[in-house]
């Protein structure tokens, strides 16, 4: 087992190749999960340049997106790729409880959506979902107004009170 050997000497670079080599995925993740404790960033994710990204950042994104959510919103930060970002935004918004906390995921990802949309054949794209995201800022902010102004308002006429 030379893997665990060469992240035992600090030399995560070289245990990365030789994990690829072997094609082994679980020596992979070994390397994967022991860089991103013991390196910065900016040193893990050049780790993860290529040839390793073909292997590696698939692995990397399938564990991040279900056990570290900063850790991808740290990759899609440094590889410069705002739609991936914005949507981890509008997932995070939208798990949050509050409506306060919601509508602070939504504003994120608008702001990625609109600093993107002069963004080559993909501005287009970010334009939509920049006015998408308002529209549903703007629906969560009436939806709001209305259950303030319908709190303990009786049930309209005609209908069963709503739970």
């Amino acid at each position: 087992m030379q893997v665990p050997l060469l992240l035992h000497m600090g030399e995560p670079q070289l245990a990365l190749e030789r994990a690829i080599s072997s094609g082994d995925t679980e020596l992979l993740h070994l390397v994967l999960l022991h860089a991103k404790d013991n390196l910065p960033p900016e040193p893990f994710f050049a780790l993860l340049a290529p040839p390793a990204a073909a292997q590696a950042l698939p692995l990397l994104v399938g564990y991040a997106s279900s056990r570290d959510a900063k850790l991808l919103k740290d990759f899609y930060f440094h590889r410069d790729q705002p739609l991936p970002a914005a949507g981890l935004a509008v997932r995070e918004g939208y798990r949050a409880e509050g409506l306060a906390q919601r509508l602070d995921g939504l504003r994120i990802a608008q702001g990625f959506y609109q600093a993107n949309e002069g963004w080559g054949d993909g501005g287009q794209q970010c334009a939509l979902l920049a006015r998408a995201t308002t529209d549903q800022i703007a629906l969560l902010q009436a939806q709001r107004l209305l259950e303030a102004d319908t709190q303990g308002a009786p049930p309209p006429a005609g209908g069963p009170a709503l739970p």
